[in-house]
């Protein structure tokens, strides 16, 4: 990316209207939180369990939550 300066004003002089720039992602990545959940345990079959996901910010890539069982 460049940065080209036009218009100047007084009849200042430049050297080179033209210069790089570099923009530089500073914002921190944004933290996924997951609600507390509980389940008493038994020996029954296995127990499905809702669980909330927030992010603290949006996302500048898709986020696809996966599981994984045993």
């Amino acid at each position: 990316m460049s940065f080209v300066l036009t218009g100047v004003s007084n009849s200042a002089a430049l050297g080179d209207e033209v210069a790089p720039v570099t923009v530089t992602d500073a914002d921190p990545a944004p933290t996924l939180s997951i609600s507390p959940s509980a389940v008493n345990e038994g020996d029954a079959s296995p127990t499905a369990r809702a669980l909330t996901m927030t992010l603290s910010a949006p996302a500048a890539v898709a986020v696809r939550p996966s599981t994984r069982g045993s």
